[in-house]
């Protein structure tokens, strides 16, 4: 969904989007660094002051980029923009446009959830609260679900681990370079610091986005939440420990191919669509000691979906593979707010929206969340079809 405000020469995509080449948009609000909400098009772009490296490193560096520092408002052509801490990835952003209607002798505000995050999480402080919205744009990629408990996820890392290395074998993980890279690497610096994974057993993160993005995160320790920040006290460098190896080049990514020892790859894309994972899947997927570890959500139509999906033959740069590694799936990593933390999110509203539009999902979840938010008490609550508009 794209949110258009007429005249004022202001976008703000609300998730996937696309922008046609041939009608430019003059400056677009970027919630994060993530592929589907950072794409180029525009011919400037506004993002938290926070982001703007990872957002620069998406889209090139000669990217027109204005910043807004959290907290913080800037006037644009009649619309007060704000953006706060959404929690998602380094930098993601909740929305607030405050736009004047002059016809109507009114101010019209609109919040876009973004991404949001998740509270209690580990490296990023927790999504701020919005308190008043009379249009409300929310995301609903959990809308109908819950995550696993903390204790659960990190004792199903551990087994996961463990298991894999009695066997021999490698884990695969297909990761996001922003963000989820940078969690699974704390929370194996962790599980090593604590004796509950073996501490020899190597850890490559072959990614030069994530490498890349894990040194931006290394700038912004005013980013930490209290947690990494005392590990920090304690332990140094959260995304460096003894066994981790950051793999930058070509020549270094194939030798993990001749890797005969247990190992831990992690690599983008996280979705296995493209990126140095598609080489780790092929050279890996038909041994039965190895691990192909999901750790978020997987679109339809991917090659990390027909993973979960336990496909037993799947095609990886147009050859078909028997699947006989086994599969695990950890929802609880991902960084987007489940069921109850959205509604949570929603009811910190003092004064709730009169129109509510659900975005970011798949239908059938995206349907379901909108009902949980109508029995909530919220009105005009709509998910909009493809090529749909609204005036509001």
């Amino acid at each position: 969904m794209l949110l258009e405000l007429t005249g004022r020469g202001l976008y703000c995509p609300a998730g996937d989007f696309y922008i046609d080449p041939w009608q430019p948009v003059r400056r677009a609000i970027v919630t994060h660094a993530h592929g589907d909400h950072a794409r180029r098009g525009s011919e400037r772009y506004l993002a938290a002051a926070q982001g703007a490296g990872v957002i620069r490193h998406r889209l090139g560096a000669d990217t027109h980029l204005e910043t807004i520092p959290y907290g913080e408002s800037r006037l644009i052509n009649g619309v007060r923009v704000s953006l706060h801490p959404a929690g998602h990835i380094l930098g993601s952003a909740i929305v607030a446009l405050d736009i004047e209607d002059e016809e109507q002798g009114r101010t019209v505000r609109v919040v876009f959830s973004g991404d949001l995050g998740r509270p209690d999480r580990p490296i990023l402080r927790d999504p701020t609260y919005v308190e008043e919205a009379d249009v409300l744009l929310i995301e609903s990629t959990y809308g109908d679900r819950e995550h696993e408990a903390t204790d659960a996820l990190d004792d199903k890392l551990r087994s996961v681990v463990n298991a894999t290395y009695k066997r021999g074998g490698k884990i695969i993980i297909p990761s996001f370079a922003v963000g989820r890279t940078q969690e699974l690497v704390y929370r194996l610096h962790e599980l090593v610091n604590r004796r509950s994974i073996p501490p020899n057993m190597g850890v490559y993160v072959d990614s030069p986005m994530a490498i890349d993005a894990t040194g931006i995160y290394r700038l912004h320790p005013e980013a930490y939440d209290e947690e990494l920040g005392a590990f920090m006290l304690e332990q140094g460098d959260p995304f460096g420990f003894d066994m981790l190896t950051y793999t930058r080049s070509v020549n270094q990514s194939k030798e993990l191919n001749f890797l005969r020892e247990p190992a831990i790859i992690i690599s983008a894309s996280g979705m296995a669509e493209n990126g140095r994972i598609l080489h780790h899947l092929k050279n890996n997927v038909e041994d039965s000691r190895n691990t192909i570890l999901i750790v978020g959500w997987q679109a339809p139509n991917t090659l990390g979906r027909r993973l979960v999906e336990k496909q037993p033959r799947v095609r990886i740069f147009g050859e078909e593979y028997d699947l006989r590694a086994e599969v695990v799936t950890i929802n609880g990593f991902s960084a987007h707010a489940d069921r109850s933390e959205l509604l949570d999110w929603v009811g910190h509203f003092t004064r709730k929206p009169r129109q509510t539009f659900i975005v970011h999902g798949e239908e059938v979840t995206s349907l379901s969340f909108a009902g949980q938010l109508m029995r909530e008490g919220l009105e005009n609550v709509h998910v909009p079809q493809l090529g749909q508009t609204f005036t509001v």
